[in-house]
């Protein structure tokens, strides 16, 4: 198209998504969207009865509209824009959610809702649903691996957001004008703060829902032919201006050729994806030397100050203890320490709770390494015993491409979800599910996924 900027950046982002069809998705890429599509449904499913789950589904219920798209868990259809932000707040809920560790972003938690409900919208195909939620989940996650400071923003939010409105825009159909408009009406809408990290707030789960939201808004004002900013991220006052500095030239690298959704890091573990190299390590400790409250005199942690930010405060359940523990290095030690585990049942607010827990993970002492600018690696972990110092460095994280989950083990988590908590699915329901998402690209309308 003539009118939009050659030098643009959000340009050659559109341009590239514009030239992009199933049929040039390697099938590498295809069966990671699948897995990462399985596992967001998943995770969203076991979170659905969460504190402030029902409440923001209410909100968006209340709001009435045309019955785009299903509710997740429910029987209820409602607009895109606020099916997207419902069923966002689900799958942020648990924090059990996919990670890409290199951008540092929850793309799946935010792209999902999105293309979802557009997909169903528009009685898309799984083809192109899976073609918009690999464009989407790229954007995103090349964003933050462009934006290496971390001064306090929330980047599943502030880059999660333009993916949404990318995966929006190729779902309905937008040509390149109209789709950087999108991405351009996404810009004003961008927000997002570690504040509710900091404070153990459930506005934490709602960020990226309101990502999801405001994606899906801007893509459908595009295409009522409204206009944004083009300069997207490089402008005088865009995105990389006015929230983190970053590097174009990452964004673009090798766009096209290699698919950040194939980074996509599924969690072993239901909490902050910042304290799962420690708790992967002290769990490592404690089955070896079998280790055990009463043997141990003194817990130590090191992590990166990123890290430390995010789960490194001392432990206090508060009025939120869900996400308290979720965002606790020293309750996810002391967890593991008791029972040798950390699982859904070790998130529920009454185990977060419990006052052995509780003082147990006040005994787990917290340090910062001096001088590092890393995001989550590397972390140690010493256990002061009667035996001795036990202790070891973690330098990768369990589902990272360096210590990946087997795709038998992704697909046992979400089983494991899909069966978990008050509104779990039969068995039966849960295979019939699966076996949809993985047969995607055989299905012409994907509002048949929940029949």
């Amino acid at each position: 198209m003539t009118d939009v900027p050659a030098q643009s950046l959000s340009a050659a982002i559109v341009r590239h998504a514009a030239n992009t069809t199933f049929e040039q998705l390697p099938p590498a890429v295809i069966r990671a969207a699948k897995l990462s599509i399985l596992d967001t449904l998943a995770v969203a499913w076991a979170g659905l009865e969460s504190t402030g789950v029902a409440q923001a589904r209410a909100v968006a219920i209340d709001s009435g509209g045309r019955p785009d798209s299903l509710v997740w868990g429910s029987d209820q259809r409602l607009p895109a824009t606020q099916a997207a932000f419902a069923n966002g707040v689900a799958a942020a809920a648990l924090d059990f959610d996919s990670l890409h560790i290199g951008g540092s972003v929850h793309a799946d938690i935010v792209v999902l809702p999105a293309v979802l409900a557009i997909a169903e919208r528009t009685a898309a195909s799984g083809k192109a649903l899976l073609t918009a939620h690999a464009l989407g989940v790229d954007l995103t996650a090349r964003l933050g691996m462009a934006a290496p400071g971390h001064s306090g923003w929330f980047y599943s939010s502030i880059h999660g957001i333009f993916g949404a409105a990318l995966g929006a825009a190729h779902l309905l159909g937008l040509d390149e004008t109209s789709t950087v408009n999108a991405l351009g009406l996404a810009l004003p809408q961008a927000g997002g703060t570690q504040q509710p990290m900091v404070e153990k707030s459930q506005a934490k789960r709602l960020q990226s829902a309101f990502a999801a939201r405001a994606g899906v808004d801007a893509a459908l004002l595009a295409a009522q032919g409204l206009q944004g900013p083009r300069e997207v991220f490089e402008g005088r006052f865009g995105a990389f201006r006015l929230y983190e500095s970053a590097n174009p030239a990452t964004v673009l690298d090798g766009l096209g050729q290699r698919w950040e959704g194939q980074s996509t890091a599924f969690k072993k573990y239901s909490n902050c994806g910042a304290a799962h190299a420690a708790l992967s390590v002290a769990l490592e400790l404690i089955r070896e030397h079998d280790l055990r409250p009463e043997t141990v005199s003194g817990v130590t942690v090191i992590l990166t100050p990123y890290a430390h930010r995010a789960v490194g405060a001392a432990y206090e359940p508060g009025d939120q203890p869900q996400v308290a523990a979720q965002f606790s290095v020293q309750y996810a030690v002391a967890t593991a320490l008791r029972y040798r585990r950390f699982e859904l049942q070790d998130i529920e607010p009454a185990a977060a709770c419990d006052p052995e827990t509780v003082a147990l993970a006040r005994r787990v002492r917290v340090e910062v390494y001096p001088d590092s600018n890393a995001r989550m690696l590397p972390a140690h972990v010493a256990f002061a015993t009667n035996k001795g110092i036990f202790e070891r460095t973690a330098l990768s994280i369990p589902g990272s491409a360096s210590n990946p989950l087997t795709e038998d083990e992704v697909l046992a988590k979400a089983r494991t979800c899909f069966a978990y908590g008050a509104r779990s699915l039969a068995t039966a329901a849960s295979e019939r599910l699966i076996q949809k998402v993985w047969a995607f690209e055989t299905i012409d309308d994907v509002s048949t996924l929940w029949r």
